[in-house]
């Protein structure tokens, strides 16, 4: 791991993360937040780039999916994803909704950002996804 955040807010800006499980996550406690901008994810990883918990969930257990709100607030802009092996084929794991909302604006990710209950407060625009373009959306 490289930055993990719980129960609090984070800004991590203009990192270099190589070779990582998750090189942010979050556990999804009430009220946390992340912003991460300006960084690269290169080399390897073990998981998602990026990962954020359900409240109340841990580790391998999905039980809270949907159950439980997933923080507040994540902010995702302006990264770019050059790995050269992943253990996934998912930039970015979100296991349930946030109460404010996920923004994913202005990346350059290898790969789609997975939403467990696939709807909802993910907002998606201006990102290159495999080297194709996407106004919004994935």
């Amino acid at each position: 791991y490289g930055v993990g955040v719980s129960y609090g807010t984070a800004l991590i800006e203009g990192c270099i993360f190589d070779h990582h499980r998750h090189a942010v996550s979050g556990n999804g406690s009430p009220g946390e937040s992340y912003e991460v901008r300006y960084c690269i994810f290169q080399g390897a990883n073990a998981d998602t780039t990026l990962d954020v918990h359900a409240n109340g969930s841990h580790m391998g257990d999905w039980s809270q999916q949907g159950s439980q709100p997933s923080g507040r607030l994540y902010r995702i802009h302006h990264n770019t994803e050059q790995l050269t092996d992943s253990g996934t084929d998912q930039f970015m794991g979100l296991v349930s909704n946030p109460t404010e909302g996920m923004y994913v604006n202005n990346n350059r990710m290898q790969y789609i950002v997975y939403q467990a209950n696939q709807s909802g407060r993910l907002y998606m625009t201006n990102n290159y996804i495999g080297g194709v373009f996407h106004a919004s959306g994935q």
